[in-house]
């Protein structure tokens, strides 16, 4: 597959830097070939750019700046003769914001509308969330370029797409290079803040351990054994995560479950408890039906990573105990299985786009 990465920014700054760097590294680990980012400044340019791209390449990224994100969203749109809908999920999650006064309506409107057929692709925070178009065989891929959200939807959900329209070896060896990115970027951060944590033993934690040996700043992490005296460790996550951090001089304690199998639903979770000073939060993670025990385990550990990486966002909840939904599931779904169906016949996006600009 022929890949080009294109850039919109205005201005370089550190954190477009740092997003392209999330970027290009995921490309390379399907597409070692790929030259790296064309800058742009003119959106006109940029997408003429990819117009012209999509006539040989099968997939192109546009990465761009926040102050030009959702305008540029809305003329990709209509150069494609693309309707703009309301995406749910992020309208949903961004509505109590404006139900508070601190989006306007406006805000609200521009970061929950996408063309339509396309597939999500989301930030932490639902702003300036990134998008898959598929035509065929080819594929836009919209994304924020500033760190940290270009990060957050790297690590979130362009290895899983890279992986779905890859062939079986190279998606195996991205996603493999993804586990250890992800935790790579999440101990250096750790210990660039010098917080601690602490893990509980398990057999999820051993495969921690193992991903993480090598990484210079893996010492922000320790492995402890686990207590003997829980007859059932997997439903005494939380008392297993606090005791741990009331024993260990750690930031945070983390607590895994083994996959937990329901014979009637055929559904397997895997649940991990995460403790800090104010309280401990829960979480269980659901696995896809075409995915391994292995593979799932591996993915847990990536979402756990990712919530370790945003530990502050985890130290501001006050003794809440919190399970996450099916939703990740569902978009993780959409990315796996993402048709062709959106644009149509795959010349059609380079032809639209250069008969518009």
């Amino acid at each position: 597959m022929d890949i080009k990465l294109f850039s919109l920014c205005k201005q370089e700054v550190p954190q477009t830097e740092a997003g392209k760097k999330h970027i290009l590294k995921c490309v390379k680990a399907f597409f070692p070939d790929c030259e790296g980012f064309t800058p742009f400044t003119s959106q006109k340019r940029v997408l003429l750019a990819a117009a012209q791209s999509l006539r040989a390449a099968d997939i192109v990224i546009l990465a761009v700046q926040s102050n030009m994100y959702n305008a540029t969203k809305r003329l990709l749109s209509e150069a494609l003769g693309l309707k703009i809908v309301k995406n749910k999920v992020v309208f949903d999650a961004l509505t109590p914001l404006f139900e508070t006064d601190r989006i306007k309506q406006s805000v609200l409107n521009a970061n929950s509308a996408f063309p339509k057929g396309s597939v999500l692709m989301p930030t932490d925070d639902m702003f300036n969330c990134g998008f898959v178009l598929s035509a065929g065989s080819q594929h836009i891929i919209f994304l924020p370029v500033e760190e940290p959200r270009a990060g957050e939807v790297v690590y979130g959900s362009l290895y899983d797409f890279f992986a779905s329209i890859c062939d079986k070896e190279t998606a195996k060896s991205g996603i493999n290079a993804r586990h250890r990115a992800i935790t790579k970027r999440t101990t250096d951060k750790l210990d660039e803040d010098s917080i601690k944590i602490a893990f509980a033993a398990s057999s999820v934690s051993a495969t921690i351990e193992n991903i993480s040996s090598g990484i210079a700043s893996n010492h922000c992490f320790t492995f402890k054994a686990k207590p003997t005296y829980y007859e059932n460790p997997s439903e005494n996550l939380v008392e297993i995560s606090r005791e741990l951090k009331n024993e260990q001089i750690a930031s945070f304690a983390v607590a895994f479950s083994d996959i937990e199998y329901n014979q009637q639903t055929e559904e397997r979770t895997l649940k991990v408890a995460i403790a800090d000073e104010a309280g401990t939060n829960a979480f269980a993670f659901f696995a896809l039906a075409d995915e391994t025990d292995e593979e799932f385990v591996l993915n847990c550990i990536d979402k756990t990573m990712l919530l370790l990486y945003n530990y502050e966002k985890l130290a501001e909840t006050d003794n809440l105990v919190e399970v996450t939904t099916k939703a990740d599931q569902t978009l993780r779904k959409n990315l796996l299985y993402i048709t062709a169906g959106a644009i149509g016949a795959s010349t059609i996006i380079g032809l639209i786009l250069s008969a518009i600009l």
